[in-house]
């Protein structure tokens, strides 16, 4: 609690969640003394370990790409919309491509190559998901697949007629993978609404 309180009293909230678990499961935000018990009731519900965080605010963006020994042969940027009415972050959909990227202090496609090259990814689809606070970037997770979801099933394909997914099966291939790269019509937006009952 003490460490809890501490982190508290420098960043106004805080983040408590378990470590391994994804899709928000056992996550609370921490705005007060009183909240501190249930969250860690909550996360020790997934996990004995238990992460603390600042809590950012800001937008949300899934930045991918594909890699081919260092060339990029499909890129893109996606805002995630999100629903906070529970006190918890709830991905309600997004808007492909973003409309305005809310991170003016770094080139983001720049900053996606610089984190693959850093994490030595040079061959096969790369994804980051990445936050916006104050205009600088935060990266909130990394991983060497496409987006989930509709990303890069549906409004890709959608607003711009290219196929990331059709793009990756060429490449593991060795076949052309060209035609899913480029735009077939001019790129307009695509948006996803997540409905739950």
């Amino acid at each position: 609690n003490e460490i809890i309180m501490d982190r508290l009293y420098e960043h106004g909230s805080v983040v408590l969640k378990p470590v391994g678990q994804r899709a928000s499961k056992g996550i609370s935000i921490i705005k007060t003394q009183e909240d501190i018990e249930p969250a860690i009731t909550k996360a020790l519900e997934f996990n004995h370990l238990i992460l603390i965080e600042e809590c950012l605010k800001g937008k949300e963006y899934s930045i991918e790409g594909i890699l081919d020994n260092d060339k990029v042969i499909f890129f893109n940027i996606v805002e995630r919309v999100f629903d906070y009415a529970n006190g918890v972050p709830m991905e309600v959909g997004h808007i492909n491509p973003a409309v305005n990227i809310d991170c003016s202090s770094i080139d983001v496609f720049e900053f996606w190559k610089l984190t693959a090259q850093t994490l030595g990814v040079t061959w096969g689809p790369f994804k980051i998901d990445m936050l916006s606070s104050n205009e600088k970037p935060y990266i909130l997770e990394t991983s060497c697949r496409l987006s989930g979801g509709w990303d890069s099933q549906l409004t890709t394909p959608l607003s711009s007629g290219r196929s990331p997914i059709h793009a990756l099966i060429a490449l593991s291939l060795g076949l052309d993978y060209a035609k899913y790269c480029l735009p077939t019509r001019d790129v307009t937006y695509a948006a996803c609404a997540a409905m739950f009952p």
